[in-house]
């Protein structure tokens, strides 16, 4: 089969209307969802400031256990005075110490499991479970650097 090829190049033109056409489309749409973010911008929000979320009061409302990385759990016996850090003294049952939390404070407070870096998962899931057998159902976990271990006083601290 013969094509014919031919010299002249007047045949091969390009169509500019529908390039016209797209073009115009996309300008449209650019132009509609600019309107739409400034409509966006002009909804009054207001915003908190920084120091909001942050308490400067301690919560007593809050009780904090310590489990160190051998297993050992550790009830909160205060504050420091110099920084404020919590300190601690040994539990011999925890299980025991929460029945006995929940009837003197007639509330099943919130309790905060604070944890040395080193501590395996398993002592962790074992204070989370006995908290739930105990009927505390607001458990939360912090993970601290216990960097001392008091031995005369069996308190650990974070200095």
């Amino acid at each position: 089969m013969h094509i014919p090829i031919s010299d002249n190049n007047d045949d091969a033109k390009i169509r500019l209307s529908p390039m016209i056409d797209c073009v115009f489309l996309l300008l449209i749409f650019f132009l509609v969802t600019t309107m739409i973010k400034r409509q966006e911008r002009q909804i009054p929000v207001i915003l908190p400031e920084s120091g909001v979320s942050v308490s400067e009061t301690k919560k007593e409302s809050v009780y904090i256990i310590g489990i160190d990385k051998n297993g050992g759990f550790y009830k909160q016996a205060g504050y420091r005075k110099e920084d404020g850090a919590v300190t601690y003294s040994p539990i011999s049952d925890l299980s025991l110490f929460l029945k006995e939390l929940a009837e003197t404070k007639k509330i099943f407070l919130p309790i905060t499991l604070s944890v040395d870096r080193e501590t395996p998962t398993r002592h962790v899931i074992k204070g989370l479970d006995i908290c739930r057998i105990q009927g505390f159902t607001t458990v939360d976990v912090r993970i601290r650097d216990f960097k001392t271990i008091h031995p005369e006083t069996g308190r650990i601290g974070s200095e």
